[in-house]
């Protein structure tokens, strides 16, 4: 609930006239309930205005001199993001969790967390849909997940008005989903070990969930998802599915889960789906959504799809492989196929005398075989299937079309395998929709073969660029060996255009001087001020001279590129100017990996008042050279020509 001042008011520390006041509440202040006593008299209110250190109080309801002190309102109006902004949360908080996250086999893909928000949102920052949550926001999060969030070693830097914010939601979610994974592999290692099933505790558990799973956790609860896998493992996929949802809910509730979810939990007739009917409605809308993902990250931030240049010489030593097992007409049953897999082990230094779920060994055995570098880039724990997540230096969406032969694709968990899932090589995907991918590996039907899978199993797509190391390597020693002077001009520039080069500017006041004094605060401070900035109802947390995002200053100090309690006075913030055009590749422009024009396409997108250098596509529209990336926002147009742009672009090479 929100309420709205009437006239000053004094907020006290408690709910009574005789506790100390505090603060005041102005007349017009908005502020959002955050409990109220007893007798609905005194409220505890966080007001949402741009004042810093952030306002909160207990304000009576009225008095006998004027009467009603405060009414209530509606909300202000959701804080608005662009789908760029969106995209590069999404991939800035999948790097922030996994490099946070020190559990192997658990890995986050931005292109899911897109698609997830896209099936609940369409991408927006939506107020609640669902009858049963209070959910809001691109990913409908609850108050109790976020709560979770918040009480977690990964929420510490954000507070419970974050979850109003599209783009601080991202971060929410990347939890979330970590946390569903986990939650899902507790419960299938519980039920094993419960069982007598001790595979999950050897080498190649504990269970590794699908994205499936993961999104059925979402969509219906992390307990009946865990529920309907196992009936899945057991053989049990012709059940109905109410049989059990209903454990999960009341038949109130389960009636509103039904109409809210019925594309999933109906089939055509109309009727009540089986478990097999809702994993493979699941399957389907995750994968036609993570193909949308894959369109917009390839319209809207093609800078980020990875490079997928170079040759895969493991890929012919797999081949070797199974044209010599398919010749010979062996097995791991047999007496030289025993061997054989036991030679993989060997290879990867896990001892052995018995033969074990062996295709993470084979995937390491064509490695070692391959040479240099791959030999030296085998992940730790190489037997279980869950740690090539993390393998080579390029993650390829889920969604592309295109992935390059060789490629290591990880596989979720069926009944039969291990339950770290399976790892093999990329082959081909086929079937409607490319619904299929062919995996060659060891291990498939005991011998080395192409195999064919559900395409919605795979969990994780790795390959080992070497353009990119190579491009990375050069670009940071081409801007380490740069002077901070050499790239006064574009600074000033952007800061020009974006703030009038004021260090203390906000949105929509760029002449602040002291009101409040940015420079004087620490970056932690910035980002709480930032936040109540959104909450009153700001289109934008934008502040300083390069108008950062509150995201965008939060990402910069997770990954260490500031300490937060560094104050951000003129000298951090041109430090962080600096490290945004690293990210969007100042390094391989200096170094001449980049065209002048591709930089600056890259530093348009950044900051709304550069242009573009040249016509390029934002969506379905195009963005003719002049223009803004953000042209037709209703918020931003460039304010420099593209001559006087590439110019000082240029002066930066030397």
């Amino acid at each position: 609930m929100f309420y709205e001042a009437l006239h000053l008011i004094n907020m006290r520390e408690q709910p009574s006239l005789d506790a100390p006041v505090i603060g005041e509440m102005l007349t017009g202040d908005i502020g959002r309930q955050l409990t109220a006593s007893d007798d609905g008299i005194w409220h505890e209110l966080q007001i949402l205005t741009n004042f810093f250190p952030p306002r909160r109080g207990w304000v009576r309801e009225r008095n006998d001199a004027v009467g009603e002190l405060i009414r209530e309102v509606q909300a202000p109006p959701r804080p608005e993001f662009t789908v760029w902004a969106f995209l590069k949360a999404c991939v800035d908080s999948e790097i922030w969790i996994n490099s946070r996250n020190s559990e192997q086999g658990f890995f986050v893909v931005a292109d899911y967390l897109i698609a997830w928000a896209s099936i609940e949102s369409k991408l927006k920052n939506s107020p609640p849909k669902n009858p049963l949550t209070d959910g809001v926001g691109p990913f409908q999060i609850t108050s109790t997940d976020w709560n979770r969030f918040l009480e977690s070693n990964f929420g510490g830097d954000f507070a419970e008005e974050d979850r109003e914010g599209g783009l601080d939601q991202t971060s929410g979610a990347a939890f979330l989903t970590l946390a569903a994974m986990k939650a899902i592999s507790d419960g299938i290692t519980q039920h094993d070990f419960a069982n007598g099933d001790e595979e999950t505790s050897g080498p190649t558990g504990p269970y590794i969930p699908s994205y499936v799973d993961v999104l059925l956790a979402h969509l219906v609860g992390t307990n009946a998802a865990i529920d309907i896998r196992l009936a899945k493992l057991r053989e049990e996929g012709g059940k109905f599915v109410d049989t059990i949802l209903s454990e999960h809910y009341s038949p109130a509730d389960l009636a509103k889960l039904f109409a809210f979810r019925s594309s999933l939990l109906r089939d055509d007739a109309g009727g009540t789906e089986t478990i097999d009917g809702l994993l493979l409605n699941t399957e389907s809308l995750l994968n036609t959504e993570l193909q949308k993902a894959f369109k917009l990250i390839t319209e809207n931030t093609p800078e980020d799809l990875p490079k997928v240049d170079g040759t895969a010489p493991w890929a012919a030593v797999a081949d070797a492989e199974r044209t010599d097992w398919e010749r010979q007409l062996i097995d791991e049953s047999t007496t030289q196929g025993s061997a054989r897999v036991l030679e993989y082990f060997r290879a990867i230094n896990f001892s052995t005398s018995s033969v074990k779920p062996w295709c993470g060994a084979f995937v390491g055995f064509c490695m070692t075989k391959a040479g240099s570098p791959f030999s030296g880039a085998i992940v730790e724990g190489p037997a279980r299937a869950a740690n090539w997540k993390s393998w080579g230096n390029a993650a390829i969406p889920l969604g592309d079309p295109n992935v390059p032969t060789g490629a290591i694709v990880v596989l979720a968990p069926e009944k039969g395998s291990a339950r770290s899932g399976h790892v093999g090589f990329f082959s081909r995907y086929f079937g409607e929709n490319n619904s299929l991918v062919e995996i060659l590996g060891g291990n498939q039907s005991d011998t080395v073969t192409r195999t064919k899978f559900a395409r919605s199993k795979i969990a994780a797509i790795r390959w080992y660029s070497p353009a990119l190391l190579r491009e990375t390597t050069e670009g940071d020693v081409a801007f380490e060996g740069s002077s901070d002077d050499r790239f006064g001009q574009l600074l000033d520039l952007i800061g020009t255009l974006e703030s009038n080069g004021n260090y203390n500017a906000f949105f929509s006041n760029s002449s602040n001087t002291g009101n409040p004094a940015f420079t004087s605060m620490s970056v932690n401070q910035v980002l709480t001020w930032q936040r109540g900035f959104l909450a009153s109802g700001s289109r934008s947390s934008a502040v300083g001279k390069y108008q950062f995002l509150r995201k965008t200053l939060s990402g910069l100090r997770d990954r260490g590129a500031i300490a937060g309690d560094d104050q951000f006075d003129q000298r951090c913030q041109d430090k962080l100017a600096l490290e945004l055009m690293r990210g969007r590749g100042l390094g391989r422009y200096l170094s001449g990996a980049l065209s002048s024009e591709d930089f600056g396409v890259n530093l348009a997108k950044e900051w709304a008042a550069l242009p573009v250098p040249k016509d390029v596509r934002r969506g379905s529209r195009l963005v003719k050279a002049g223009q803004s990336y953000y042209a037709n926002d209703g918020l931003n147009r460039a304010l420099v020509s593209v001559t006087a742009y590439l110019n000082i672009l240029r002066s930066t090479r030397g």
